[in-house]
């Protein structure tokens, strides 16, 4: 009180709570300091959310509000926005720091920061704090090979992404496949990311065979074609050009053909 009267001091911030399940703009407006949105993992609208939040994290070209998402990994249709946040953070101006966790090769990359289930692990954590990650490492591979010879491959998937040891465990393929799931995700990423500059080409035929020519062609991109263009051709995108001599039933071709256009 000051002369027997209430007065309010401070910065008179407030403290607000918000479901954005059914709506991702819910609670958006006004200057904000902080947002913690929790139980990113399971948040599908959670990149709206994030952008529509941003002008009020920010003030002409200055920074003013940090956004925060935290929480485990859940069904892969409802987790995409945080793996989009942890694996592009730059292009999502969030922090990124430089990690091994990226696959279980150790492969370095910057990400989001994550957490795997070897740090900080009862009982494997010494007398300072520290955490025992060899020990850890070592728990953890015994209990899952108990649960690979228990479980389905779906379930036995479906636990390994909820106590991740890196970060494509934590966003891999959750059925059970005959595929090896870390090297399709590395394979993905490489193609997101554009490491594998793709090509377009044309198939020609001379006195030698089928030939592969690079052209200026646009592929066919949209469906049933145009009937008032002119040419109606288009061209092949390749990702990278199969081996010389392959061994049969290295590839195989498929064709749908349709009367449009």
């Amino acid at each position: 009180k000051i002369n027997n009267r209430k007065t309010s001091r401070g910065l008179k911030s407030k403290i607000q709570g918000a479901s954005f399940e059914k709506n991702a703009t819910t609670g958006v407006g006004g200057p904000c300091t902080y947002f913690f949105h929790e139980e990113a993992g399971i948040a599908k609208n959670m990149m709206q959310t994030y952008e529509y939040l941003r002008p009020a994290m920010s003030s002409g070209m200055m920074t003013t509000g940090q956004f925060i998402a935290a929480g485990s990994v859940g069904d892969l249709e409802q987790c995409g926005p945080l793996k989009d946040m942890i694996l592009n953070p730059g292009a999502n101006d969030i922090y990124a720091v430089q990690t091994d966790l990226m696959d279980a090769d150790g492969t370095i990359g910057m990400a989001g920061l994550f957490i795997p289930e070897q740090w900080s692990m009862p009982p494997y954590i010494d007398d300072y704090g520290n955490s025992q990650v060899k020990e850890a490492i070592e728990a953890i591979d015994i209990e899952r090979n108990r649960w690979r010879n228990e479980l389905s491959g779906e379930q036995f998937q479906l636990r390994i992404s909820q106590k991740p040891l890196n970060i494509a465990e934590a966003f891999a393929y959750r059925k059970e496949s005959v595929f090896p799931q870390g090297i399709l995700s590395r394979q993905q990423k490489r193609v997101e990311e554009k490491e594998y500059p793709y090509e377009l080409i044309v198939l020609d035929r001379d006195q030698t065979g089928i030939v592969a020519k690079r052209t200026k062609k646009l592929p066919i991109s949209s469906f049933p074609v145009n009937k008032k263009e002119v040419d109606k051709t288009g061209s092949i995108v390749v990702w990278e050009r199969p081996v010389k001599s392959p061994a049969f039933g290295a590839y195989y071709g498929s064709i749908d053909p349709v009367s449009e256009g």
